[in-house]
C-alpha cells in the first residue's frame, strides 16, 4: 500500500507506519537535519527538504512518479504542535505553524488518499474555545472523508511513557469499512486482563545499552539534583534539608503558582517516563536519570520512544535530543497504522 509522509521529522510515525505493512514512496521534512536521519535509517527511497505549504497534490505526484489513476492509500503525518501545546503560547492557527495543518487538510483534498492520520498534541482540542468542535471543523475541510478521533496514552500501548497524544483518522467514504482505534494492551493498575503500565526501570533492563551520549549537568544543575533522591523526585524533596535551599534552587520560581513538577526532576524508577521532551537539560522541564547524576541519554531517549537503538539520530546531541522529543513512539505509531492498514486491505 502506497503511503506518503509530511512533517516526517525523526521518522517515530513513518517508522511505525512502515512496520504496519505501508510502503512510504516519500518523506517530506522542512527540516535538513531531520532528512538526513530519515536517509541514515532508509525509510523512504525519496526524502525530500521543503516547505510543504509551496507544494501542491501534482507537485506530489510528480515527485513519487504516481498517476492520476494510481491510488494512494495514506497520507500521514505529526504536523507541528507548538502553535497548539500548553507549554507554548497557543496562537493556534493564527500561527504559521499552525497554518501548516491547513496546508496537511488541502492536500488530502488535492491527492485523495484512501485513507489519512494526523497526530497532535491535545491542545489542539481546545485550539479556538471551550465548545470548538474539532470534528465539524475539520470535515468542512475534507467532507469525503468520515473522521475519527482520539486521545491515546502511549502508556496503554505498551510504551514506557505516558504520553498523551490526539489522533485524527481520515477514511474516504468510497470504503464501506468503519475504522475503530485499537484497543488498548496495558492498564495503568494491571487490570482487565492487561498487563501493567511499562515502567522505565523495566524498559531500560529490557533493552542493554553499551554506552551513553548525553550533555553533562553545569555544576549549579548538578548541586541541587544530587539532593533529589534516588528512584525518582522533584523540587519538593528539597524541603528535607530546610526551606531556605528550596528558595535557593527554585528562585523565582519559588513564588510561582503553577504545579513545576518538572523542576529539578529525577523520573520515576517504577512507573512509565512522563512526556520525553524537546531537552532534558531545562531546569522547569529536568529529565534527569532515576539513580545516576545526569540527565536521560540519547539513548535511553530512544528506548522510551520505543525507537531500536541502531536507529541512527544525525546531528548535534542538542539536535538529537529535539527530533526524539518531538518524534511519535514507535510502538503506538505502529499499532494505530495496523488497525488502520486492516480496513483497507478488507
Amino acid at each position: 500500500m502506497n503511503a506518503i509522509s509530511l512533517f516526517s521529522g525523526a521518522g517515530g510515525l513513518d517508522l511505525g507506519v512502515k512496520h504496519a505493512g505501508f510502503h512510504i514512496r516519500l518523506c517530506l521534512d522542512n527540516d535538513p537535519v531531520c532528512c538526513q536521519t530519515l536517509r541514515q535509517n532508509n525509510l523512504s527511497p525519496l526524502v525530500l527538504n521543503a516547505d510543504l505549504s509551496a507544494l501542491s497534490g501534482q507537485d506530489i505526484r510528480e515527485l513519487v512518479k504516481l498517476s492520476p489513476s494510481e491510488p494512494i492509500d495514506l497520507l500521514f503525518g505529526g504536523s507541528p504542535c507548538q502553535s497548539f501545546s500548553f507549554a507554548g503560547k497557543r496562537k493556534g492557527f493564527k500561527d504559521e505553524r499552525g497554518q501548516l495543518l491547513l496546508h496537511f487538510f488541502r492536500l488530502v483534498q488535492e491527492l485523495e488518499p484512501k485513507s489519512f492520520l494526523l497526530e497532535n498534541v491535545k491542545g489542539l482540542l481546545s485550539a479556538t474555545h471551550s465548545d470548538f468542535d474539532i470534528v465539524s471543523y475539520f470535515s468542512s475541510f475534507v467532507p469525503s472523508y468520515r473522521l475519527y478521533i482520539a486521545l491515546l496514552n502511549a502508556a496503554d500501548y505498551g510504551v514506557p511513557q505516558k504520553r498523551e497524544r490526539l489522533f485524527v483518522i481520515g477514511v474516504h467514504r468510497s470504503i464501506p469499512n468503519h475504522y475503530r482505534f485499537p484497543v488498548p494492551t496495558h492498564h495503568r493498575e494491571g487490570k482487565d486482563g492487561k498487563p501493567k503500565w511499562i515502567s522505565v526501570q523495566d524498559a531500560f533492563s529490557s533493552v542493554p545499552i553499551q554506552q551513553h551520549h548525553f550533555i553533562p549537568y553545569k555544576p549549579s544543575q548538578e548541586k541541587w539534583m544530587k539532593l533529589i533522591p534516588k528512584g525518582g523526585g522533584n523540587w519538593r524533596d528539597l524541603y528535607a534539608y530546610g526551606e531556605s535551599i528550596v528558595k535557593q534552587a527554585m528562585g523565582k520560581a519559588f513564588f510561582s503558582t503553577g504545579g513545576r513538577t518538572g523542576f529539578w526532576r529525577r523520573i520515576r524508577a517504577d512507573q512509565p517516563a512522563p512526556t520525553l521532551l524537546t531537552s532534558p537539560l531545562h531546569r522547569s522541564t529536568m529529565l534527569g536519570h532515576p539513580y545516576e547524576d545526569r540527565p536521560l541519554s540519547i539513548e535511553e531517549y530512544l528506548v522510551l520512544q520505543t525507537f531500536p537503538l541502531n536507529y541512527r539520530i544525525a546531528g548535534s546531541l542538542v539536535q538529537q535530543y529535539r527530533q526524539i522529543g518531538n518524534a511519535v513512539p514507535v510502538l503506538l505509531a505502529q499499532q494505530v497504522s495496523q488497525s488502520l492498514h486492516q480496513i483497507l486491505k478488507k
